[in-house]
């Protein structure tokens, strides 16, 4: 995944945590990742972390392990990225987060043919600055 391979080279990798969520099936074994990998950062005093957690819509009700965890202020200076291949159903879902988003922006990337992909190379400037700051 092209953020991995951008972050891991600036961060302390174990503040790096990618987990593709296609085979979990309830927000509570996504809660149950979410607090391994939180156990996990904790026991290397890592206060900071990218959490990027792929297909998330094969996740029933995803979003609820999520706002749960940011009502608890786990995630507080962490930037969650979820991606998935249906990106209108992560939109929805979006509205189960009022004032809870932190000072980070949305950025939604849509479905690209080949034609376009070629094109977006032109400005891959602009994406890299976008995640990377």
């Amino acid at each position: 995944m092209w953020i991995m391979e951008k972050l891991l080279p600036k961060r302390n990798p174990k503040s790096v945590f990618y987990f593709s969520c296609e085979e979990l099936t309830s927000f509570r074994e996504l809660g149950e990742v979410i607090d391994e990998y939180i156990s996990f950062r904790n026991t290397y005093n890592i206060s900071s972390s990218y959490i990027i957690l792929d297909e998330i819509t094969f996740v029933e009700d995803w979003y609820r392990a999520i706002k749960l965890r940011i009502d608890q202020g786990v995630f507080k200076n962490d930037v969650i990225v979820v991606s998935g291949s249906a990106s209108l159903e992560i939109l929805k879902q979006n509205e189960y987060f009022p004032g809870r988003r932190g000072k980070g922006k949305d950025i939604v990337f849509y479905p690209l043919g080949f034609p376009d992909y070629v094109r977006s190379l032109k400005n891959i400037d602009v994406v890299r600055k976008i995640f990377l700051g």
